[in-house]
């Protein structure tokens, strides 16, 4: 941690104390850590450790991703996620980009190893080309990454969700508020058409906050 984010983390952690109604004394009590050191985190005059990030968050019942900078819960440097906790989460199926077949299942297919940052994040594997925009590749979801979904995390305008449709069926899509109270759900590539829902016929599953995508395998070029 920095000095800004020692700063962050002073802010977010009186917040967190304000709203779970809890004194710096009972968390420090709870954690079994002196109150001295404890109130060195708050003035920013010790930086505490992800595992005592972690150990606060889980006492207070809180997403570990309400403590950090929006520069750690977004960054890909390797650097940087070293410094996190790994942690195994699983993979719930695949997503139809292209089409609505995809049921989220409760049961797990497996796990993916990646640096978990709230207690009730998820994976899911993507497949089709719905969500990839030509002119924008960087920004654009490819057939076989996989995205991590956290359903506590609220999204806005133009934000990729995970959402269930009324027939069960499951979809990734931009979401927009749309005229007459209802929602839009964009997809990225021009080809394929928004859908356009009542609130109450979609159910936000939850919001995609990144993406892991394996290198893939590929045969050795021919010799010319």
């Amino acid at each position: 941690m920095d000095e800004k984010q020692v700063s962050e983390f002073s802010k977010k952690i009186k917040q967190a104390l304000e709203l779970k109604g809890m004194t710096q004394k009972a968390l420090a009590d709870k954690l079994n850590i002196k109150q001295g050191t404890f109130a060195q985190w708050l003035n920013g005059r010790r930086n505490p450790s992800w595992k005592a990030i972690k150990r606060i968050a889980t006492v207070l019942d809180m997403p570990l991703s309400f403590f950090m900078s929006e520069e750690e819960k977004n960054t890909n440097d390797p650097l940087k996620l070293t410094t996190k906790d790994v942690s195994y989460v699983p993979l719930y199926g695949t997503s139809y980009a292209s089409r609505n077949s995809f049921f989220l299942a409760e049961q797990q297919e497996a796990y993916i190893i990646y640096p978990k940052t709230g207690e009730k994040q998820f994976a899911i594997r993507m497949e089709g080309d719905g969500m990839v925009d030509k002119k924008d590749p960087r920004n654009s979801i490819y057939n076989s990454d996989y995205l991590i979904i956290d359903p506590e995390v609220s999204a806005s305008d133009g934000e990729v969700v995970l959402a269930r449709l009324r027939d069960g069926y499951c979809t990734v899509r931009r979401l927009y508020t749309a005229e007459n109270n209802k929602i839009e759900l964009a997809p990225d590539n021009k080809n394929y058409d928004s859908s356009f829902w009542d609130k109450s016929e979609v159910e936000i599953l939850g919001k995609v906050i990144n993406l892991y995508r394996p290198v893939k395998v590929k045969k050795r070029r021919q010799p010319f």
